[in-house]
């Protein structure tokens, strides 16, 4: 991988409950949204390895395998749906 972009979409009421973590094929795991945002609703963003992004620590790895996206609501008063994830590799 020489550059990532992750696509994510989560409908919620209160994203600063939110905790979302994505692994790649070799267990490296990259905690990308950690109970930021306070009560703002919805999740609908991009992370990135550019620039120094949070992405980084998949750069040089291969991109060949299972990836796994976990999302957390770590709080119990209100629900939320993950729509879609997608994954841009440039290898």
């Amino acid at each position: 991988i020489s550059s990532l972009v992750l696509h994510i979409d989560i409908t919620h009421t209160y994203v600063g409950d939110l905790e979302v973590t994505l692994s790649g094929p070799d267990g490296t795991s990259v905690k990308v949204h950690d109970r930021a945002g306070g009560s703002s609703d919805n999740l609908i963003t991009s992370y990135e390895s550019g620039g120094g992004g949070r992405l980084v620590p998949f750069v040089g790895k291969a991109v060949g395998g299972i990836w796994q996206l976990r999302v957390a609501d770590l709080a119990g008063l209100d629900i939320g749906k993950l729509n879609r994830w997608k994954l841009v590799a440039t290898v």
